[in-house]
């Protein structure tokens, strides 16, 4: 009894999501100053998301950071 247990216990387990804010995860755009848009799926999760109509603000302390990030990653993807 107790193998069987342990293998559905082992067999339950997903994959683990990444904590946000995680700078390997998170992609966003600038569209004006201080508004920058989340790409990320699991936007949710983060607790500087916030949701505004079919989408995401970041709110990041450095949030143009990652805009910096994300556009260097779309300019070596073009080249």
């Amino acid at each position: 009894m107790n193998g069987e247990a342990s293998n559905n216990s082992a067999s339950k387990q997903s994959v683990v999501k990444p904590e946000l804010p995680d700078p390997a995860v998170c992609r966003a755009r600038q569209i004006h100053d201080e508004l920058v848009e989340c790409f990320v799926e699991q936007a949710v999760e983060c607790k500087y998301a916030l949701r505004y109509g079919f989408g995401w603000f970041c709110r990041h302390p450095q949030r143009h950071v990652i805009v910096a990030q994300t556009k260097a990653e779309k300019i070596e993807r073009q080249q």
